[in-house]
Formats: C-alpha cells, sequence, structure tokens
C-alpha cells in the first residue's frame, strides 16, 4: 500500500492578484482551501536523512499551495505578508501531521 498524505492547507489567500487592495479588507475573513499531494512512502521518516527529504517535499508543497511565485513576483507588501504567513502556518500544520521527532527537529532549524 503506498503511504500517501493530502494535507489540507487553509491558505488565507485574501483575494491576491484578483482582488484589488482595497477590496482585500473586506475579504479578511474568507478563507481558500488547496491542497497538494507529498508522497513519502519511499523515505524512513524516522531517519534524519528520510526527515530531511520529506522536509524539503512539504516545503515545495506549502511554496505551491500559497502560491509563494505568484506573490514574489507582484512585488506588493501585502502579497508578500499573506503569503509568507500562509507558508508558514501551512508547513507547520503539514509537520505537525507526522509522528516523526526528526521531522519536527528538522523543522526547529
Amino acid at each position: 500500500m503506498r503511504k500517501n498524505i493530502v494535507a489540507s492547507f487553509t491558505a488565507l489567500l485574501l483575494g491576491i492578484v484578483v482582488v484589488p487592495i482595497a477590496a482585500v479588507a473586506a475579504l479578511s475573513s474568507e478563507y481558500v482551501t488547496q491542497e497538494a499531494s507529498v508522497t513519502y512512502d519511499d523515505l524512513d521518516i524516522h531517519s534524519v536523512a528520510g526527515a530531511r527529504v520529506l522536509y524539503a517535499r512539504l516545503r515545495r508543497a506549502s511554496r505551491e499551495v500559497c502560491d509563494m511565485d505568484s506573490a514574489f513576483s507582484t512585488h506588493r507588501l501585502p502579497d508578500l505578508a499573506d503569503a509568507k504567513r500562509c507558508y508558514s502556518e501551512t508547513l507547520d500544520n503539514a509537520v505537525a501531521t507526522f509522528d516523526s521527532e526528526e521531522l519536527r527537529t528538522v523543522h526547529a532549524g
């Protein structure tokens, strides 16, 4: 059986790119759910090496879900702040779903 995590990420996208900045404040309580699949069946997540590889995959998925590349390309501070907050919260939540002390250690830096 293939191990696979489908992480539901609540992303505070707040209308990035689509809604003019004046309307963002009105939408601040609106959430958009994005999903990403991260496979780890090829990893021993209880080893430091495996945890590092999984962490890299989780970081990549978090960047994708939070549309970090788009936020950085706009050079708009509200977009950047929202994307960074989304990324941080998403990665924290993804790491918390695993029972791996090694992964938590890698995440803590």
